[in-house]
Formats: C-alpha cells, sequence, structure tokens
C-alpha cells in the first residue's frame, strides 16, 4: 500500500510540475501562438485525464487574462474529448 501511495504522490508531482510548466509557457509573451495553443489544449487535456478541476482553473483563469487567446483558440475537439470521458451523449 506504501508503494501505491508513493506512486500516485510523485505522479501526482510530476503532473503538478508539467501543469506549471504548460502555463509558463502559455503566459511566455514572446514564444509563438502555435506553440500557446497546443500548450493550451495540453492543458485541458491533461484536466480531462486528471479529473483535476485545478488545470480547468487554470485554463479559464489564462483565457480571462488572454482575450486573443480566447478569440483564437478551438476547442471542439477538446469538449468532444470531455463529453466520451463523462459518458454525456
Amino acid at each position: 500500500m506504501t508503494e501505491i501511495d508513493q506512486k500516485t504522490f510523485t505522479n501526482d508531482s510530476v503532473m503538478n510540475q508539467t501543469r506549471d510548466f504548460l502555463v509558463n509557457c502559455i503566459r511566455d509573451k514572446k514564444r509563438d501562438p502555435r506553440a500557446v495553443d497546443l500548450c493550451f489544449k495540453i492543458l485541458i487535456r491533461m484536466g480531462t485525464s486528471r479529473c483535476d478541476p485545478v488545470d480547468y482553473l487554470y485554463a479559464v483563469t489564462i483565457l480571462d487574462e488572454n482575450p486573443e487567446l480566447a478569440q483564437r483558440i478551438d476547442l471542439r475537439a477538446e469538449f468532444d474529448s470531455l463529453r466520451i470521458a463523462s459518458g454525456v451523449s
């Protein structure tokens, strides 16, 4: 049981570091817009796979701070993935 708890803790820590990396890339004003879009989509997908509302809160905050990104990004595939993952028809 302790090994599972340690692995879970380690995996969660790595995913949180990944989320922080993606958020920093998205907020980097020098980054190519296509890279920003991809990082944002990965953040959304990561939140879906982890079922972690914190990932979604970061995403919403980023969209609120960056209206240009909100206008530019197409999240239909990510929403379809979320719909399928949640079992909603």
